[in-house]
């Protein structure tokens, strides 16, 4: 999508909300796309380990084509998760080359743990517009407490080796953007935050774009035990 046609869209959205109109009279601008409902973790906040298995499966290639062919004339970004780990479908990577060649920014979310060196390349290949890590805790034993199934030192090296390797191709692409989850139930002491920050300066040394600290979301009623 140009740009003029980018911006006149968001005009109109804009002069609807203004309006206060129930219908606007504009497609979608934001999309988001499931590529898969599987997940290899368990983390303790997250709905998806309760899903039949008969529920979980990877889109399919041309399914995804298809979308994006029908989308490509208004949509102006597309996410490419949910609640499944993106990284485990084996077509995620054609799949982002066919959006952003189709002038489609691509965006997803994931876990970090099916991060090998291969799969950094082929991302990187790929060059998405955005990949935001969950590495919540910033400790070993909060986050393996959370992110359960997942080893905190192989995350964190499988996120390093992403930002080296970009470093090293100088490549623009993907913003890295790293997320860590304040829980309602878990606050944490002046150690732990002393902690936080010193990760934090890591990751942004290592060349990551950003590092936010959102709020648990509340996906049902039910709230993280206690600890």
């Amino acid at each position: 999508m140009n740009l003029f046609r980018k911006a006149w869209h968001l005009c109109r959205i804009l002069v609807d909300y203004r309006a206060g109109r129930t219908v606007v009279r504009t497609p979608p601008i934001r999309m988001w796309v499931e590529t898969t409902a599987r997940c290899n973790l368990r983390c303790v906040m997250c709905p998806n380990k309760e899903m039949p298995a008969a529920e979980k499966g990877h889109m399919s290639l041309d399914l995804f084509r298809k979308i994006v062919d029908e989308a490509a004339g208004f949509v102006h970004d597309l996410y490419l998760h949910h609640r499944g780990e993106p990284l485990l479908n084996p077509n995620l990577f054609d799949m982002i080359q066919y959006a952003e060649r189709a002038g489609i920014p691509t965006r997803f979310h994931c876990n970090g743990t099916r991060l090998t060196p291969e799969a950094c390349d082929r991302l990187l290949d790929a060059a998405p517009s955005l990949v935001s890590f969950s590495i919540d805790g910033f400790d070993k034993a909060p986050y393996e407490a959370v992110r359960v199934g997942a080893t905190f030192e192989k995350t964190l090296d499988n996120v390093f080796h992403l930002l080296a390797r970009r470093r090293e191709r100088g490549a623009r692409k993907p913003y890295v953007v790293i997320e860590k989850i304040i829980f309602r139930n878990r606050p944490e002491t002046p150690d732990a935050r002393a902690r936080v920050a010193a990760l934090t300066r890591r990751f942004l040394d290592a060349g990551a774009d950003e590092v936010v600290e959102k709020a648990e979301y509340e996906w049902a009623e039910e709230s993280l035990p206690e600890s």
